[in-house]
């Protein structure tokens, strides 16, 4: 059992088309039941790319902020991959004030990674863009992971969000929330690597720019598991305790470099 949250300091890094990349390929490759909750409903990536057969009346926020729903209640599986399953956001944060008690939402999170831990799923939470409140909780509940573009902006926006959650997180005694940080549409390592030493925080993946992630995302596709971007994001979940799978040998064309030596 594993629940992940992806995060990012702005919107434009691909976070959604990461989580929902991930999710995908545990269902598939790995044949194990896994679960992708959209939490930002600012980003309609989840919803085209990983269809359900049906919308569920109630969301995930509204899951956490009500007492009454059970979690089975709020997904959906999805019409891509057998043993994948969505549940869906209608709105950007969970704390929205006085008719929300951080109480009831901390109680309802730790009942879900009850349920999680009995079942065995794999969970992959996409989290709003920018900053609030409910990133902390999210951070401090889950393993969190940011997500950013080498591009200056998103550095500066991950890096006021990292600095911020930290700097609240050591008021709850923990000095290193975040697991890694994931760096999206990279030219080359180095830009990986440098980014991870600019923000602090461990490298897991660098994911290199890929014009077919653009063309599939506007065919309402996941990228092909031949890209550069799928092959990438193995990385990732071998991180989360997957082996990568090991690549396919082409018969003729191992028996062609045979006969060349």
């Amino acid at each position: 059992m594993r629940i992940v949250v992806l995060e990012s300091g702005k919107g434009g890094v691909g976070k959604s088309l990461l989580s929902a990349t991930i999710a995908y390929l545990i269902s598939r490759i790995y044949e194990k039941r896994s679960i992708l909750v959209g939490a930002d409903p600012s980003s309609k990536t989840i919803e085209f790319l990983l269809e359900g057969k049906e919308i569920p009346e109630y969301g995930w926020i509204e899951y956490l902020t009500t007492d009454y729903l059970h979690f089975e209640e709020i997904i959906t599986e999805s019409t891509v991959s057998d043993n994948l399953f969505v549940a869906y956001s209608t709105r950007e944060r969970i704390l929205h004030g006085e008719f929300e008690d951080p109480n009831v939402v901390a109680e309802k999170i730790s009942k879900f990674k009850d349920y999680i831990a009995k079942t065995g799923d794999f969970v992959v939470i996409d989290a709003p863009a920018g900053l609030s409140v409910d990133h902390l909780l999210y951070t401090l509940m889950f393993d969190a992971y940011v997500v950013t573009t080498p591009l200056r902006p998103d550095i500066e926006g991950a890096k006021n969000f990292v600095y911020t959650i930290e700097k609240e997180a050591r008021s709850f005694g923990i000095s290193k929330p975040f697991k890694g940080l994931i760096v999206n549409k990279v030219v080359n390592e180095r830009e990986a690597y440098s980014t991870a030493e600019e923000l602090n925080l461990p490298l897991i993946a660098g994911i290199p720019y890929d014009k077919e992630v653009e063309k599939a995302v506007e065919r309402r596709r996941l990228p092909s598991d031949k890209s550069k971007f799928v092959q990438s994001v193995y990385k990732v979940v071998e991180h989360f305790g997957f082996k990568a799978p090991k690549a396919q040998v082409n018969i003729v064309d191992a028996l062609l470099k045979i006969f060349r030596r």
